[in-house]
């Protein structure tokens, strides 16, 4: 019995050896079977790889930070400017009066200015007008002006020309015409017609 128990265990002893002497031989030669640099080959290769990966990835959640960056901020004007929304409406309403007053300001302006022309042709033409003469007629159109009146006599008629040539605010004087007409009362008068133009008004 002990004769048979040692020989079962040598056969153990010999099995397990012969197995790893198989395992090692069989490792040894993959290895010698890889071309020679190849590791390195390979390890030079991934690493640039995995550099240039890490990189982009570094990069690219700094380009999507800034895009969320903007995005709050672009998020936040616009509540910003909806909260200013009714303010916003009223200034452009207080602007949209204000041309509509300014317009009438200068429509009244237009007019005023355009009454006060009138009055000081009125008035000039009233002073240098002799006391034998009178107007019958006056039509103003931009810078021109077409007289029509009647007088006495010519004598009349010429003093009043020569003081509109004399006035500041007349020239260009042209007697147009001038002929015996009959007045309403019944009288001979001498009517003339006068052009001349505006200037200084």
């Amino acid at each position: 019995m002990i004769r048979v128990n040692l020989l079962r265990q040598q056969e153990k002893t010999y099995t397990n050896i012969g197995a790893t002497s198989a395992t090692g031989n069989t490792a040894t030669n993959f290895r010698r079977g890889l071309p020679s640099g190849f590791t390195q080959k390979i390890a030079g290769f991934l690493v640039p790889v995995m550099a240039v990966y890490i990189y982009n990835y570094i990069e690219l959640s700094k380009v999507e930070g800034q895009i969320n960056n903007l995005e709050a901020t672009r998020q936040q004007i616009e509540a910003q400017a909806t909260a200013l929304q009714p303010e916003l409406n009223q200034i452009a309403k207080y602007k949209a009066d204000k041309e509509t007053i300014q317009k009438e300001v200068d429509e009244i302006k237009g007019l005023s200015l355009g009454r006060y022309r009138m009055i000081k042709i009125l008035d000039t033409i009233q002073t240098i007008l002799p006391q034998k003469a009178w107007i019958s007629n006056l039509d103003i159109k931009g810078n021109g002006v077409n007289l029509t009146g009647n007088a006495t006599e010519d004598i009349a008629i010429s003093s009043f020309i020569e003081e509109l040539d004399r006035s500041l605010y007349f020239k260009d004087i042209s007697w147009i015409d001038s002929r015996e007409a009959k007045a309403e009362n019944g009288e001979m008068v001498k009517l003339f017609k006068l052009s001349f133009k505006l200037e200084n008004l």
